[in-house]
């Protein structure tokens, strides 16, 4: 019994790599490209396979950029879950540097991100759904972090925790866009650490 199922296990993890091989190609060329500047055929060769082989995987270009997406957001959650699992208010701003620090480690990941979310934009691209779901989850993250920073007292009752999420969002994505286009003079954790010591005087309590 062994012996028979050796070879079905050993097709199911040479399977499960050339997959891995391929969406790891894809990451990077959509990356490079964006989802309509990349071809199927680019992808088969950069992951050693013929056109047909990369087809018995993954059967158009629109499959495989949702298994990339897939693949990139389960990374992403599982470092979320690590920086904001058990998180103390007292560390929120914190960790929302250390985030930004690592994402500045990662220019591969944060240019597909960038490319493809900007291509999304259009209704008619494949990525669209997957983004536009994906934000408002990013949202629902924040704004839970954001109140209850602000049930501890760090933010005045009087400021809208939903519009500090969107701004807070909307910083660290255009400074990504400023990073990509010039990453010799733009230094997206010195940045950030800036706008963290002017949103922490922005929304302390006033003396009255």
């Amino acid at each position: 019994m062994q012996n028979e199922l050796s070879p079905r296990r050993s097709q199911a993890e040479r399977t499960k790599l050339s997959k891995a091989k391929i969406i790891k190609e894809a990451n990077r060329i959509f990356g490079e490209n964006g989802f309509h500047g990349t071809r199927m055929s680019d992808i088969a060769r950069e992951a050693g396979l013929t056109g047909p082989g990369l087809l018995h995987h993954f059967s158009c270009k629109e499959d495989l950029l949702i298994a990339v997406l897939e693949n990139r957001d389960q990374t992403d959650q599982k470092r979320l879950e690590e920086l904001f699992g058990n998180l103390d208010s007292n560390q929120t701003l914190q960790t929302l540097q250390t985030l930004v620090e690592y994402n500045q480690t990662a220019p591969e990941m944060v240019r597909l991100f960038t490319i493809l979310v900007t291509e999304s934009i259009a209704f008619d691209h494949p990525g669209h759904e997957f983004f536009v779901e994906r934000y408002r989850n990013y949202r629902g993250l924040y704004i839970d972090l954001m109140r209850k920073y602000q049930d501890e007292g760090h933010i005045r009752k009087d400021i809208d925790v939903e519009h500090i999420s969107m701004i807070m969002m909307a910083m660290m994505d255009g400074m990504q866009i400023q990073w990509l286009l010039d990453p010799d003079q733009v230094d997206m954790a010195a940045t950030f650490k800036v706008f963290l010591k002017i949103f922490s005087l922005g929304v302390k309590e006033t003396a009255s």
